[in-house]
């Protein structure tokens, strides 16, 4: 089959294993995505499924667009009935067009982490709250963690010891959910919860969508939360034609709810899985390779895999430990100016780090040594002024209820 021609056999059995639910164990770099493009294009080209009747979620909504860009180019596929996007945008879509059953309009309005910022701000202000002992930052990831965990304002202490700091916590949240109602608002963590409680309490609908979705593919699993488990647990319960792709190995989400038993207990919450590794990596040399796998088979909560390549390379990894963080900006610096050195141009250079804050000592040590050098990342798109108040002007236009962005626009232009 032409189709299957560019796979190797692992990536081949989960493109054609198309019934009943499937775990796709793929390590970094084995060709994960390719995978999944592949199969979608199976199931309707070859299975001649509807793409009407495929679900499939992505982690980004870059890779959402990657997969839709392929299969139009690569395989000439119509996708425009094809469902593709990240949980958020599905179940924005679903909530736009069940809102009958919500307290919402169907034109309710997103908001960022910066709208929530601004609402905690003015909720703070009201119930007179200390900032120094409810440290704002704190207070919206315990309810984004409520939320996530689909915990309502209602049932807050069922599951949260009752102390003075919780009961503030909780008259918070009560207030940041009406005043979300209010605005005609929802922030990224409600539109998990609405959709989760849509499916649970209204049977109709949740069979609508089982109906709908005769496959779903989920992406990044182990990097899913309770919320997104109990939503793809629910629609895909119906035609258990369920395809998770993840790696536990790469599970780097828990600090914003992710569950990592959602991969590991797959087995468990359905029968009859069938599970698939790639192993085989495309992107990095043995050296690599097998110093990651000697590091990772430490942790004994992972399904054991054990990545390999035929790509060798003399590149040896190098540990170095230093003092302080001087110490090594200016120990990568030297490094930096060896390579110039060796006639190595400084765009095949790249410094790593793990935060944000981190790049700071790199780039006065840079400046001190003469090396230039670009920030990759700096201030989000759509979080420059000018377009947080293009896209107020937009929402006000869709969603007059919306005093966030009445607020925000009202005395702009002066």
């Amino acid at each position: 089959m032409q189709l299957l021609e560019n796979l190797n056999k692992e990536q081949q059995q989960v493109v054609t294993t198309t019934e009943g639910p499937l775990l796709v164990l793929a390590g970094a770099g084995s060709g994960k995505t390719r995978s999944v493009i592949y199969r979608t294009a199976y199931l309707i080209s070859e299975k001649h499924i509807s793409p009407w009747n495929i679900l499939v979620v992505t982690f980004t909504n870059k890779a959402a667009r990657e997969l839709i860009n392929r299969l139009e180019i690569n395989f000439g596929i119509n996708t425009r009935s094809l469902w593709i996007g990240t949980f958020h945008s599905i179940c924005s879509r679903i909530l736009r067009y069940e809102s009958a059953l919500l307290p919402y309009d169907s034109n309710f309005s997103i908001y960022d982490d910066a709208d929530q910022k601004t609402v905690f701000k003015k909720i703070y202000k009201e119930l007179d709250i200390d900032k120094k002992f409810f440290s704002m930052g704190a207070v919206r990831n315990i309810i984004s963690r409520q939320k996530n965990s689909l915990i309502l304002p209602d049932d807050f202490f069922k599951f949260n010891e009752e102390n003075y700091y919780t009961e503030m916590v909780h008259k918070i949240y009560k207030r940041y959910q009406k005043y979300l109602e209010e605005n005609n608002a929802m922030d990224f963590d409600d539109l998990l919860l609405n959709t989760a409680y849509l499916l649970h309490d209204h049977s109709q609908i949740l069979k609508k969508y089982q109906q709908k979705f005769r496959y779903v593919m989920i992406d990044e699993y182990q990097d899913t939360n309770y919320a997104q488990f109990k939503i793809v647990n629910l629609i895909a319960s119906a035609h258990q034609n369920l395809c998770v792709v993840g790696d536990d190995d790469q599970a780097i989400y828990s600090w914003r709810g992710a569950d990592i038993r959602n991969i590991l207990n797959f087995e468990k919450d359905y029968k009859n899985v069938k599970t698939i590794k790639l192993e085989q990596n495309y992107r990095s040399p043995k050296i690599i390779l097998n110093l990651a796998n000697s590091l990772i088979k430490y942790n004994d909560e992972r399904h054991p895999k054990e990545l390999w390549t035929s790509y060798e390379d003399d590149a040896v990894p190098i540990l170095k430990v230093l003092q302080n963080e001087r110490a090594e900006a200016s120990f990568v610096a030297d490094q930096i100016r060896q390579l110039q050195e060796n006639k190595i141009s400084l765009n095949s250079c790249v410094v790593l780090y793990r935060t944000n804050a981190q790049s700071r000592i790199f780039e006065s040590t840079f400046v001190k040594y003469g090396i230039k050098y670009q920030i990759v990342g700096g201030v989000n798109f759509y979080q420059r002024k000018e377009i947080k108040d293009i896209i107020a002007y937009l929402r006000i236009l869709v969603n007059p209820s919306d005093s966030e962005s009445f607020l925000r626009i009202i005395n702009y232009p002066s």
